[in-house]
C-alpha cells in the first residue's frame, strides 16, 4: 500500500514528517534500526533473530492539534507475547519512564482490539479502545488515523481492511492533556522467535490537520409520509445531541415526537400533526454537533416543501379489466394480463402494491406513478414487449396464472389491505 504524499507549502509551513520508506532507509529513525529492514515493496517490516522486544522511535514537534497516521500489519494473531504498541508521543525516548501516548495491540484471549492509554507518571490509564476482536484475526492489520484537537478531544478513525474508508470513528476526552515540547514518535515489537519478522509498517505521519471548524447544516431532505421528514446533513453529526427533541422545530407545527437515527449524516424526524401537501414549512435547528465538536449555537433555518408520495387507499385503484383466457388471441397478445385504473385525483405511487388470484400474490410492483384518470396493463415480465403498443405496461415477475372458467383477482397495496 502506497499513498503519494504531496505538499505545496514552503517547508516551515508543512506537516512535521511523512514516512513511506520509498528512500530504502531509516536515516531519521533511532533505536534498533539493525533490526528493521526496508522491503522490497518500500515497507518497514521487523526482521530480528530472536524473541525480544524491540524499538525504534524519531524526534518530532507537536502543535495544539495534531494528526498521526500509519499503516500496520501483524502476520499472526496477537496475544499478550505477540503485541504492538504505537507511541504517538513521548516526552523521553524510554518508553517505560516517559510521559506518553499509545496505542496497544495484543492481549490473550480472541477480543484483541486497539487500546489507547495516557502514561503519566507511575499510571497507565486507558482512554478508549476500539469494536472488540476487530484485530483478532491472522493477520491483524489496520489504518489507524489519531487527530487530538485543542479542546482535549482525541478522534480516533480506523480502517481494519487497512485502507482509508474508515469504517470506526471514536471520540474520547482526554481530562490530562499532556503536550510536550520536545517529543518523539516510536513502535515498540514485543514477539516471540516465530513472530520476529512478521509486523509490518507503512505510510507514518505525523501532520496538522485540517481544522473543521463550521458547524453542519441540513443540505437535503425526503418526505417519508405525512408526518415524517428524513434529513440530510452536510457532514456526520454527534449522534447524542441530535436526539434531543427541543433542538428542532417546524413553524405552525412544533417539535418531533420521535427522531430515528438513520447514520451519522442522516435521521428522520416525525412530528405529531401531518403534513399540508405541497405547504412551504420552515424546518428551525440548534444545538446539534459535528464530530469536530462544531456545535450550532445560533439558529439555522432549512426550507423544504411538503411534497411527499401519495399511496393508494381502498377505491382509488380499481381492477378494470382481466384478460384470464387468452387463447384464441383476438387483436391482442396471445398472454395474460390486467388493467387497472386510478379513479382518485391523486398521483399514486404504486410501489409494494401486488396482486394476486386469491393463492399466492406477485411480486411487489416496481416504484411507477399513475397519474388520475390513467389506466395501466399488468402483465408477466416476460410478456411486457409485447402489450407496449396497448398502452402504459408494467411487467411483473412471479405473474399469478388465472383459472380460464372461475377465478377471483385481488389488487393488495404495499401494506397487505385490499383495495379492489
Amino acid at each position: 500500500m502506497k499513498i503519494l504524499w504531496f505538499c505545496l507549502l514552503p517547508l516551515s509551513l508543512c506537516a512535521q514528517w511523512k514516512e513511506d520508506f520509498s528512500m530504502g532507509h531509516l536515516q531519521n529513525w533511532k533505536g534498533d534500526t539493525n533490526s528493521f529492514t526496508i522491503t522490497q515493496n518500500k515497507m518497514l517490516q521487523l526482521s530480528a533473530n530472536d524473541s525480544g522486544d524491540k524499538f525504534i522511535y524519531r524526534e518530532t514537534s507537536e502543535n495544539p492539534d495534531t494528526e498521526w497516521a500509519l499503516y500496520f500489519e501483524m502476520k499472526f494473531a496477537p496475544s499478550a507475547t505477540n503485541k504492538l504498541r504505537i507511541y504517538l508521543s513521548m516526552d523521553q525516548i524510554d518508553p517505560i519512564s516517559s510521559q506518553a501516548y499509545y496505542f496497544e495491540i495484543g492481549e490473550n484471549g480472541s477480543n484483541d482490539n486497539w487500546k489507547f492509554y495516557a502514561q503519566s507518571t507511575n499510571k497507565n490509564i486507558i482512554l478508549g479502545q476500539g469494536e472488540l476482536s476487530k484485530l483478532s484475526s491472522d493477520p491483524s492489520r489496520a489504518y489507524i488515523l489519531a487527530a487530538r484537537t485543542i479542546d482535549s478531544s482525541w478522534i480516533i478513525q480506523c480502517d481494519y481492511t487497512g485502507n482509508r474508508n474508515f469504517s470506526e470513528t471514536i471520540i474520547l476526552k482526554d481530562s490530562l492533556y499532556m503536550k510536550f515540547p520536545k517529543s518523539y514518535f516510536g513502535l515498540q515489537c514485543t514477539y516471540t522467535s516465530t513472530r520476529a519478522d512478521k509486523f509490518i509498517f507503512d505510510d507514518i505521519s505525523v501532520d496538522v490537520p485540517f481544522i473543521d471548524k463550521e458547524s453542519p447544516e441540513i443540505i437535503g431532505h425526503s418526505i417519508l409520509n405525512t408526518k415524517t421528514i428524513q434529513i440530510n446533513w452536510n457532514e456526520k453529526i454527534d449522534t447524542t445531541s441530535a436526539k434531543t427533541i427541543s433542538n428542532f422545530q417546524i413553524q405552525s407545527i412544533g417539535n418531533p415526537v420521535r427522531i430515528e437515527i438513520v447514520s451519522e449524516n442522516q435521521m428522520n424526524l416525525e412530528f405529531p400533526n401531518e403534513f399540508v401537501l405541497s405547504k412551504n414549512y420552515i424546518l428551525t435547528y440548534i444545538n446539534v454537533r459535528d464530530l469536530s465538536g462544531n456545535n450550532i449555537t445560533a439558529e439555522k433555518q432549512y426550507k423544504f416543501d411538503a411534497v411527499f408520495d401519495q399511496f393508494p387507499e381502498q377505491g382509488d385503484i380499481i381492477i378494470s379489466e382481466i384478460m384470464a383466457d387468452p387463447d384464441p388471441a383476438v387483436a391482442l397478445p396471445a398472454a395474460e394480463y390486467v388493467e387497472i385504473f386510478n379513479r382518485s385525483n391523486k398521483k399514486i405511487n404504486l410501489e409494494g402494491l401486488r396482486i394476486s388470484d386469491g393463492g399466492n400474490p406477485s411480486s411487489p410492483f416496481k416504484k411507477e406513478y399513475l397519474d388520475p384518470g390513467e389506466f395501466m396493463i399488468l402483465c408477466s415480465a416476460k410478456d411486457s414487449l409485447q402489450f407496449k403498443p396497448f398502452g402504459r405496461t408494467m411487467g411483473i415477475s412471479s405473474f399469478p396464472v388465472f383459472n380460464n372458467d372461475d377465478d377471483q383477482i385481488i389488487l393488495y397495496s404495499n401494506n397487505n389491505n385490499i383495495l379492489d
